[in-house]
């Protein structure tokens, strides 16, 4: 078998050089792992919203990372209704993992991050 030419060696590396920069540069489906933190709303009607609040727990004790989501979670929701008075129902926990690439000098990485998320909806009173 012959050996390929050093122009050739040259440009494979450089595409799969360019390849894994432009996966590096991005968390899988586009998106930073910053987007992946914090609340998304959706208007429903004038007085209900669908709320989410998702976030890395930095928390050993996975029970108090929970407390610390549906802290947030309130905490948003008081915010969306004028008088802060709400009534919440159909609240979902979920635990969605996100896998990203993280660059370490020359070396990529695929790491997953698991998160905590919170759904639900809001209706102010």
């Amino acid at each position: 078998m012959k050996a390929l030419a050093t122009p050739t060696k040259i440009a494979i590396v450089a595409l799969n050089a360019s390849l894994l920069a432009s996966c590096a540069s991005q968390p899988t489906g586009g998106e930073t792992i910053g987007a992946w933190v914090g609340y998304q709303e959706q208007k429903l009607s004038d007085s209900s919203y669908q709320l989410s609040y998702t976030n890395r727990s930095s928390q050993a004790d996975e029970q108090a990372g929970w407390q610390q989501v549906e802290g947030l979670w309130h905490q948003r929701a008081k915010e969306l209704c004028s008088n802060g008075q709400y009534d919440s129902s159909e609240m979902i926990q979920s635990k969605p993992c996100r896998t990203h690439y993280v660059v370490y000098g020359k070396y990529l990485r695929r790491e997953s991050t698991c998160l905590m998320e919170l759904s639900g909806l809001v209706d102010c009173k």
